[in-house]
């Protein structure tokens, strides 16, 4: 399979040694996926310092996208004539009161807003928590293109004298899918947030209590 420049082998191999939980694989009819603190490198799945400057304008870049879709919702950038449950007279009095606040304050004002009608802003500071968390949580099963790696049978294969496990793809399992199955890329720098990054939206029920997720999407290029 072709993904883009990327071509999936049609099997991906598994070095193991002879022992109980790898004989457990083939009775359970399923694997274990490593957390990164498991792995042999203590600097799998982290990602290096980010810039703080370049932290705080990310931050306020994404407060003012929601600053704009808050106060300026249509294509015609007017303001809206009616915000939540306050009139007409209100809203007007309020936007005029909020245009007058400095950044952090209209923030802070747009939030108490939303939060007394039983909705919670995501906060674009958390998204850069949640990003470690996640990171920290992944979990990873590593394979092989190829069974004939001698290296590989000697780190992993028992010095030569255990297994290797092969698996076929086939339909929407998720080595078929890119989203899950990565090839590895070494490089001699860790990749950096320089000039944004993709990020995703998870809106939860208006009502719910729940607020709504910003986060950086996997399918950003640093974060993958």
């Amino acid at each position: 399979m072709s993904n883009g420049d990327q071509v999936i082998p049609q099997v991906l191999f598994k070095y193991r040694d002879d022992s109980e939980r790898t004989e457990a694989i083939i009775k359970s009819q399923k694997v274990w996926l490593s957390s990164p603190a498991q792995l042999n490198d203590p600097l799998e799945c982290r990602i290096g310092e980010i810039p703080e400057d370049w932290k705080a304008r990310t931050i306020r870049t994404m407060e003012q996208a929601q600053l704009m879709g808050f106060i300026a919702p249509l294509p015609s950038f007017e303001p809206p004539k009616l915000l939540f449950s306050l009139s007409e007279r209100e809203t007007k009095q309020w936007l005029k009161r909020f245009k007058k606040l400095t950044h952090p304050r209209q923030v802070k004002a747009m939030r108490a807003l939303y939060a007394e009608h039983g909705i919670e802003l995501s906060r674009p500071e958390n998204i850069f928590e949640d990003m470690r968390k996640r990171l920290s949580s992944v979990g990873v099963f590593s394979l092989s293109e190829t069974c004939c790696n001698e290296l590989m049978w000697a780190h992993y294969g028992a010095n030569h004298q255990g297994i290797a496990f092969g698996f076929r793809w086939s339909g929407d399992c998720k080595l078929a899918n890119p989203r899950h199955c990565l090839p590895v890329t070494y490089a001699r720098e860790k990749p950096t947030f320089k000039s944004g990054f993709k990020n995703e939206v998870q809106i939860m029920a208006p009502g719910s209590g729940a607020p709504n997720i910003l986060r950086v999407s996997f399918e950003d290029d640093v974060f993958r």
